[in-house]
């Protein structure tokens, strides 16, 4: 759909400016200018505006009574863009749509078996959860950051959200139970990983203290739900897109391993912060699923019954 509005780029002497903009206002455009530098004609006048295009000719043909076009000084540019705050509306459409047909375009066996080989269990991956929760928790105790962000890069739990997303829209029960059993497996492992390295500190007389980093994930509100809703969005977006797993997990993972890891400390420090600490974990699960199914059901359902429709 193109746009009602042209944009309107107009050059031209410093003499000629003042005549330009009372031409513009008594057209009632808006109009915003400055002074640019021509290569060998010193400074010039630059003048932007936007006009309808049913007015356009009209508004030209005043400028160009007021302005020499032969002059080097002089000149008038019309670009036909898209203009005001509808601009990247329509580019963000334009762009979620070109993931609908991507998606929509693979045969349903093709989507139930990604879905399935993404809910699979692998020993590495517990490994590296395992670990990612051990880096976690010491970035937790020490209150920075950087150590908490280096436990997401290495945490791969994005494939059994996107697994799950998938096969419970197109009813694959037995897929969805599957990526739930290993997104549990995955959790409890880094669960009981920081428990282990939280008692194993109490043990030797230096137990892990609370710190603001602990203590702001034993507080569950609203957004520990809002976020993972948006980040579980964001989860079947990018494996859909193809973007690398290793990226975009990093913003999943921030969703869940610190709050789990926190969990496991909890536990062993005191049981208003470990119930605490259980529910923002809960929170974060249940935003991821959704979001991510909800996704799914937008793209599948709407855009499929919408190209269904103009088929027809």
């Amino acid at each position: 759909m193109t746009t009602s509005m042209k944009k309107v780029e107009v050059y031209a002497a410093i003499d000629s400016c003042d005549k330009v903009l009372e031409y513009l206002d008594a057209e009632k455009l808006y109009w915003y200018k400055d002074v640019v530098e021509l290569s060998d004609s010193g400074k010039v006048c630059h003048i932007t505006f936007y006009a309808p295009i049913h007015a356009l000719v009209s508004i030209l043909e005043g400028l160009g009574k007021i302005l020499d076009l032969r002059r080097k000084e002089n000149a008038i540019m019309v670009l036909d863009v898209e203009t005001g705050i509808g601009r990247p509306y329509k580019v963000t459409g334009r762009r979620f749509r070109q993931l609908a047909r991507s998606i929509l375009a693979r045969p349903l066996p093709a989507l139930i078996e990604e879905s399935e080989e993404k809910s699979s269990l692998y020993p590495a991956q517990t490994l590296l959860v395992l670990l990612a929760s051990i880096i976690a928790l010491v970035g937790l105790a020490l209150n920075n950051p950087y150590v908490i962000i280096g436990a997401m890069l290495i945490s791969p739990i994005l494939g059994p959200i996107y697994s799950f997303a998938v096969s419970i829209t197109v009813g694959e029960k037995k897929v969805a139970l599957k990526s739930l059993g290993t997104l549990s497996t995955l959790l409890f492992t880094g669960f009981i990983a920081s428990l282990v390295v939280s008692i194993a500190t109490s043990a030797l007389g230096d137990p892990i203290e609370p710190t603001r980093e602990l203590l702001l994930r034993t507080k569950p509100s609203i957004i520990d739900l809002l976020l993972p809703l948006i980040l579980g969005s964001a989860s079947v977006i990018a494996v859909s897109s193809n973007v690398t797993e290793a990226l975009t997990g990093v913003a999943i993972a921030a969703a869940i391993v610190p709050p789990t890891a926190t969990l496991g400390w909890a536990l062993t420090y005191s049981a208003e912060y470990a119930l605490g600490a259980f529910l923002t974990v809960l929170y974060n699960i249940a935003g991821l699923l959704i979001g991510g199914t909800l996704t799914v059901l937008v793209i599948l359902v709407w855009f499929g019954r919408n190209n269904k429709t103009k088929k027809e």
